[in-house]
Protein backbone atom coordinates (compact mmCIF):
# COMPACT_ATOMS: atom_id res chain seq x y z
CA UNK A 1 0.00 0.00 0.00
CA UNK A 2 2.78 2.47 0.89
CA UNK A 3 4.63 1.54 -2.29
CA UNK A 4 1.55 2.53 -4.29
CA UNK A 5 1.24 5.77 -2.34
CA UNK A 6 4.85 6.74 -3.09
CA UNK A 7 4.47 5.72 -6.73
CA UNK A 8 1.27 7.75 -7.06
CA UNK A 9 2.90 10.86 -5.57
CA UNK A 10 5.88 10.44 -7.92
CA UNK A 11 3.53 10.09 -10.89
CA UNK A 12 1.62 13.22 -9.93
CA UNK A 13 4.85 15.20 -9.54
CA UNK A 14 6.40 13.60 -12.62
CA UNK A 15 9.57 12.68 -10.75
CA UNK A 16 11.22 9.56 -9.35
CA UNK A 17 10.37 7.85 -6.09
CA UNK A 18 13.87 8.78 -4.95
CA UNK A 19 13.03 12.47 -5.50
CA UNK A 20 9.89 11.94 -3.40
CA UNK A 21 12.08 10.62 -0.56
CA UNK A 22 14.37 13.65 -0.88
CA UNK A 23 11.43 16.10 -0.92
CA UNK A 24 9.74 14.35 1.99
CA UNK A 25 12.90 14.46 4.08
CA UNK A 26 13.39 18.16 3.39
CA UNK A 27 9.74 18.89 4.10
CA UNK A 28 9.76 16.92 7.39
CA UNK A 29 13.17 17.85 8.79
CA UNK A 30 13.62 21.29 7.25
CA UNK A 31 16.94 20.48 5.59
CA UNK A 32 18.12 18.16 2.81
CA UNK A 33 19.25 14.66 3.71
CA UNK A 34 22.76 13.44 3.07
CA UNK A 35 23.06 11.15 0.07
CA UNK A 36 24.11 8.24 2.31
CA UNK A 37 21.12 8.60 4.62
CA UNK A 38 18.68 8.98 1.75
CA UNK A 39 20.18 5.98 -0.06
CA UNK A 40 19.88 3.86 3.11
CA UNK A 41 16.17 4.64 3.52
CA UNK A 42 15.47 4.23 -0.19
CA UNK A 43 17.31 0.90 -0.39
CA UNK A 44 15.20 -0.42 2.50
CA UNK A 45 12.10 0.80 0.66
CA UNK A 46 13.15 -1.02 -2.53
CA UNK A 47 14.17 -4.23 -0.78
CA UNK A 48 11.35 -4.63 1.75
CA UNK A 49 8.81 -1.93 1.02
CA UNK A 50 9.58 -0.18 4.33
CA UNK A 51 8.38 3.40 4.02
CA UNK A 52 9.56 5.92 6.64
CA UNK A 53 6.79 7.79 8.43
CA UNK A 54 7.92 11.12 6.98
CA UNK A 55 7.59 9.80 3.42
CA UNK A 56 4.13 8.38 4.16
CA UNK A 57 3.02 11.68 5.69
CA UNK A 58 4.36 13.71 2.75
CA UNK A 59 2.74 11.47 0.14
CA UNK A 60 -0.64 11.43 1.88
CA UNK A 61 -0.56 15.20 2.27
CA UNK A 62 0.47 15.72 -1.35
CA UNK A 63 -2.07 13.29 -2.80
CA UNK A 64 -4.92 14.79 -0.77
CA UNK A 65 -3.90 18.34 -1.63
CA UNK A 66 -2.86 19.26 1.92
CA UNK A 67 0.79 19.78 0.99
CA UNK A 68 2.11 22.87 -0.75
CA UNK A 69 1.49 21.14 -4.08
CA UNK A 70 3.85 22.19 -6.85
CA UNK A 71 5.62 24.61 -4.49
CA UNK A 72 6.79 21.64 -2.40
CA UNK A 73 8.03 19.83 -5.48
CA UNK A 74 11.77 19.40 -5.50
CA UNK A 75 12.21 22.00 -2.79
CA UNK A 76 15.75 20.80 -2.11
CA UNK A 77 16.82 21.70 -5.65
CA UNK A 78 14.97 25.02 -5.87
CA UNK A 79 12.85 23.79 -8.77
CA UNK A 80 15.74 22.50 -10.85
CA UNK A 81 15.40 18.90 -12.01
CA UNK A 82 17.95 16.42 -10.70
CA UNK A 83 20.56 15.70 -13.35
CA UNK A 84 20.30 12.45 -15.25
CA UNK A 85 23.84 11.44 -14.35
CA UNK A 86 23.14 11.87 -10.64
CA UNK A 87 20.01 9.74 -10.92
CA UNK A 88 21.93 7.13 -12.88
CA UNK A 89 24.72 7.05 -10.29
CA UNK A 90 22.31 6.75 -7.36
CA UNK A 91 20.22 4.14 -9.17
CA UNK A 92 23.33 2.14 -10.05
CA UNK A 93 24.54 2.28 -6.46
CA UNK A 94 21.18 1.14 -5.13
CA UNK A 95 20.99 -1.68 -7.67
CA UNK A 96 24.48 -2.78 -6.62
CA UNK A 97 23.49 -2.75 -2.92
CA UNK A 98 20.30 -4.69 -3.61
CA UNK A 99 22.16 -7.27 -5.72
CA UNK A 100 24.84 -7.66 -3.06
CA UNK A 101 22.22 -8.10 -0.34
CA UNK A 102 20.43 -10.78 -2.37
CA UNK A 103 23.74 -12.55 -3.01
CA UNK A 104 24.56 -12.57 0.70
CA UNK A 105 21.06 -13.84 1.51
CA UNK A 106 21.52 -16.74 -0.92
CA UNK A 107 24.70 -17.77 0.87
CA UNK A 108 22.80 -18.40 4.08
Amino acid sequence: MDVTLVSDAAGRQQCSEYAIFADAYTHWFGQPASEAELARHFARFLARGDTPHWVRHYCRAYCTGAADGPAARRSHTAGRPISGMRCLAVGGYLLFCLTAACGVALLY
